[in-house]
Formats: C-alpha cells, sequence, structure tokens
C-alpha cells in the first residue's frame, strides 16, 4: 500500500521530459553513455564575489584545454573580460557533445566553499534546437578516484546568443555518481547536451570566458574543510520547537522496524540551531521512488498538531538523492493515529539540492483535527524512471518547528 502512491502533492502542469541520454554505471569515464534530460535549473542568487578560475586569455591560462570533437582557438568576439575569448568549433555532432571544451591541470581546483560557477558564453544559433538545449558541467577527482560525474543537479539551459551560464555545485556527495565534497577537481567538462533532431551542430562555435568561482561576499573557505561553508539564511524560528535533534531521542523516539531504508546518527555538518543535526544516510530505495522508510519518530509531543498550521524545518539534501525527470522530487509528512494510519497531513513540498528551508501546511482532511497522532514519517517522493540518479546519500534535518 506503501509504494507506488506516485500522485502525492505532484506539482501541477509538472512537464514529463523525454528522456534523452543514458550515462554510466556509476562514476566513471569509460561509459561515455546518453544522460538525462534535467528540470531547468534556478539558480539561486548570489552576490558576484568570488575568484577568477579562467579569463580564456591563452589557451594555457590556468590550465590546458582538449577535446577530440572540437578545434578551440582565441577568439576578440564576444569576449567579456580582457581581450579574448576561447572558442571552440565542433567537428561532429551528437546529442551528448562532451569533447569540446575540457580543462584539466588548473590551480585552485578545490572549489570548497564556492556554490556556484559562472561563465559568459555565447552559443551560435546552430547549436541550440530541439526540445531542450543545455550546458552540462561534468567533472573528475583524481584524488577521490571519481571520474565523469555532474557537479549540478539541475544543468542550466542554453540560449543562441551572448549570456551568462551559472552552475550551482550542488551535486557533492558520497554517492557512486558523486565526488565528495571538498576533493579537489582533476579535469572540468563543459557538455553541450541537446534535443536537437535532424541536422548537424558541425562547424558551429561555442564560446567561454570570463569563468569564476562564486561565493557570498566575503565567505569564501580558502582551505579545504570536510564541513561545507555555514548556511547564510535566517532559521526558521517560528512557533514551537518540535524537535531540534540534540540527540537521537529528542522529542521522540525513531523506531528502526519503519527506517530500513536509512541510518540515522548525530552529526555537526549543516547544523542550523545548537550543535547537531540528524543525519538520515539514505542506502536504498523503493522500485516505485515511494521512500518512505528513512524517519519515522514516535512518543513526541505535542501529540495534538491541529493547534498550527505549518510544521517547517531546516534542511540540508545530497543531489544525487534528487531525481531529474517527470517531475521534481518532494518531501512528504504522513503520520498514525489511532483508527487513521499512514495519512498524508500535508501536501508534499519540493526538494532542491542543498540547503533549504521547508514547510509543510498541515492539512487535516485524513485525520480528524484534535485527534493525538502516534507516528510521524518523512518519505521522498522521487521519480523512479530516471537514470544516472541513484536515490542514495545523506539526508540532514534540523530546527523542526510548529508554527501557528
Amino acid at each position: 500500500m506503501r509504494n507506488g502512491q506516485k500522485t502525492w502533492g505532484l506539482l501541477a502542469g509538472a512537464a514529463a521530459f523525454v528522456s534523452a541520454l543514458v550515462w554510466m554505471s556509476g562514476c566513471t569515464a569509460k561509459a561515455v553513455l546518453p544522460v538525462s534530460v534535467f528540470y531547468p535549473a534556478t539558480p539561486t542568487p548570489l552576490p558576484t564575489c568570488g575568484l577568477l578560475l579562467n579569463g580564456c586569455e591563452t589557451l594555457a591560462e590556468n590550465g590546458n584545454w582538449s577535446g577530440t570533437k572540437a578545434t578551440r582557438a582565441l577568439t576578440t568576439l564576444h569576449a567579456t573580460q580582457g581581450s579574448n575569448a576561447i572558442s571552440a568549433t565542433l567537428t561532429s555532432w551528437a546529442s551528448w557533445n562532451d569533447q569540446i571544451l575540457v580543462l584539466d591541470s588548473f590551480a585552485n581546483s578545490n572549489f570548497t566553499g564556492y556554490p556556484q560557477l559562472k561563465a559568459d558564453v555565447y552559443a551560435d544559433p546552430g547549436l541550440v534546437g530541439g526540445s531542450y538545449t543545455q550546458l552540462v558541467l561534468v567533472g573528475d577527482s583524481a584524488a577521490a578516484g571519481k571520474y565523469y560525474c555532474m557537479m549540478s543537479v539541475t544543468p542550466p539551459n542554453l540560449v543562441a546568443g551572448q549570456q551568462t551560464i551559472t552552475w550551482n555545485l550542488d551535486n557533492w556527495g558520497p554517492g557512486a555518481t558523486q565526488i565528495p565534497y571538498g576533493q579537489p577537481l582533476s579535469k572540468l567538462m563543459f557538455v553541450l547536451n541537446t534535443g536537437a533532431s535532424g541536422g548537424t551542430g558541425a562547424g558551429y562555435s561555442l564560446t567561454l570566458d570570463n569563468i569564476r568561482l562564486v561565493a557570498p561576499c566575503g565567505t569564501p573557505t580558502p582551505t579545504p574543510s570536510p564541513v561545507p561553508p555555514t548556511p547564510t539564511f535566517t532559521p526558521n524560528a517560528c512557533g514551537l520547537l518540535f524537535n531540534d535533534w540534540e540527540t537521537l531521542s529528542d522529542n521522540g523516539t525513531l523506531t528502526p522496524a519503519n527506517m530500513t531504508n536509512a541510518t540515522a546518527s548525530l552529526s555537526t555538518q549543516h547544523v542550523v540551531r545548537g550543535t547537531h543535526s540528524l543525519d538520515l544516510n539514505i542506502t536504498a530505495t523503493s522500485s516505485s521512488g515511494w521512500n518512505d522508510k528513512i524517519l519515522y519518530l514516535s512518543g513526541f509531543t505535542p501529540a495534538v498538531l491541529s493547534g498550527y498550521t505549518t510544521m517547517q524545518a531546516d534542511i540540508y539534501v545530497d543531489g544525487n538523492i534528487l531525481a531529474n525527470a517527470g517531475y521534481p522530487p518532494q518531501l512528504m509528512l504522513f503520520a498514525d493515529a489511532t483508527g487513521n494510519t499512514y495519512k498524508s497531513i500535508a501536501a508534499g513540498v519540493v526538494l532542491t539540492g542543498g540547503t533549504q528551508h521547508v514547510t509543510w501546511t498541515l492539512d487535516w482532511s485524513n485525520i480528524p483535527s484534535g485527534t493525538p497522532l502516534t507516528g510521524l514519517f518523512l518519505i521522498i517522493n522521487r521519480d523512479a524512471g530516471t537514470v544516472g540518479v541513484s536515490g542514495l546519500g545523506h539526508f540532514y534535518i534540523d530546527n523542526m518547528r510548529l508554527c501557528p
């Protein structure tokens, strides 16, 4: 009954993207296989402080450029900083063009403390078309032994002409298709992923300039650290503190029998309130994508939640947990009560990679208002048909509150 419930809280009108490409088994460069179409990225706005990674003034500036599917040359056209840009003219064409702009042997290879990478890009109109066109950022880390890993959960769209592209660097993690946070990169690949059918992009050019790492002003971390930067948002502070996970038995009991797809432990990472957060290491998923075996809490107070309008929490999600096609992944809130078990008490909220606030609007349509609850479930609802995203990784939660 619990698996396969794929309709809870789905976004109205969420488009089912056509799977165009399936890529690797694990994080390996040996299989350059197709990748799914991704939901368009909505980069988080940040101040434009940071570090120039490559100004594209010479072909040897901070690294070496290569790629077997394009020829590269300096150009003064479309330069946005300095006097030159680097232009790659494609010599062959496919839906997944990964050997056109490959950078290796660069300094400042540890991106710790920089949540975004930006570049100024000009795309010839002949490169753009079909149902989607994206510029995907793929990385290698020889130090971590991880190769051909996407750096963003949701790659940005590419349009014809001049534009600034932003990649959210939010796909770090321990998963098979991820590079662990804090590990240096040995290679970056700018991959043209397109749904264009018919025709050819060979002979057209993609031009890059002003490739820079971006961080909130004054806060980039210059020294590698296993702990990600302190969140820059203001923690939720409404109403009643329900659980801040200072201990595993903080306001309730975790029930291992209902958490067989995750292991729970305290962590000092991604803490918003106090000194600890709850780290749910998701080690298994269901075939349907409905993962309801990750958190079950019982014995909490207050047990009657109907006097509150919302439940809120601060969370961090490894990018590998999230699906990238069909519909956005969601975090569902279900409850048990006497005579009413396994009922939804709020519409699902959409998850993105990294740190975010979540707010569930409590709804007592399925459990009568005023009924004491005996258990709470957190459920991740993701598109099981997505390839290249395992659904495994770490999910951190802190500062759960009940708000009037």
